[in-house]
Parts: structure tokens; sequence; C-alpha cells
């Protein structure tokens, strides 16, 4: 049988560790938005908050792919799901909102949402990935942002 060195050993804990937290988070957002248990109004700010969030994870695997590290590719995929699932969170929520002040912005976010829904494709890691997240991720995160501070502080249902 095969042994793994402390590095790798301690690196593969990690990564599974941040599969699991990363799991865990879903659920537990799916499970209060499917049971009408989360809140009837959303914010600007917190719109904003979560595209600044998904702009930093992308910096984060972008630096992570740059690296000539093996034992870093563990992360990508729970580093790219946060992605996703930050992405869908967006998504949800800024359907609270009336359709004439999001019209603009929702293909943005179904864009970016049709791209990262393949992240745990091994595929999905690919120079192309670089290519994106270094010019057009980036470029599209700034426009959803910039269109969400156009928005009224809160929305109800």
């Amino acid at each position: 049988m095969a042994e793994l060195s402390s590095k790798a050993l301690a690196n593969f804990t990690a990564a599974t560790s941040a599969l699991i937290l990363t799991e865990s988070l879903r659920l537990i957002r799916n499970y209060r938005y499917y049971n009408n248990i989360c809140e009837d109004s959303v914010t600007r700010k917190e719109l904003i908050k979560k595209v600044r969030n998904v702009r930093k994870l992308a910096f984060t695997l972008e630096n992570l792919m740059n690296k000539d590290e093996p034992e870093e590719a563990p992360f990508f995929v729970s580093v790219a799901g946060c992605i996703n699932d930050l992405l869908e969170d967006i998504h949800r929520k800024i359907l609270f909102y009336d359709a004439d002040l999001i019209v603009e912005i929702i293909p943005i976010i179904d864009q970016q949402r049709k791209y990262w829904e393949d992240f745990s494709e091994p595929e999905f890691y690919d120079a192309k990935l670089l290519r994106e997240l270094d010019h057009s991720v980036p470029e599209a995160l700034y426009t959803i942002e910039k269109n969400l501070i156009g928005l009224p502080s809160f929305a109800r249902v």
C-alpha cells in the first residue's frame, strides 16, 4: 500500500475539509431556500458583498492554478464550487427586484452561472479557465457589481 507524505496528507485533509464545508453551506442554503425559511427581503449591500466575494475567490483560484504545485489541485474544485454557489445565490436574490431593474444584469449572471456549473468536471481546469479568470470573469463581475450599485437599497418579495 502506498504511503502519503506528511505534506500530501495535510493537503488532502485540508482539501477534504474544505469540500465538506462547501457542501454543508450549500445544503444549509438550499434547505432554507426550499423550505421558505429564508428572509423575505434582500439588500443591495448584501448582493454587492456576494459579488465581491466571487471576485476574491476567482482571484484565489487563478493564483492557485498559476502555481506549478500539483498538491494545490484539490482546492480548485472547492474554490470553484464556492464561486458557483455564490452566483446561484446572487441569481436567486436579485429576482426580488422588479424585472425592469434587473433586465440588463440577469443575462450576465446567467452567463457566469452557465460557465461555472461545470466546476466538478476535471477538464474544466485547463488553460481556457485561466484565460477566463484573467479576462472575461473579472470584467463580467465588475459589470454585475456596477449594475447592482444602481439598484434600490432593498427589495421585498
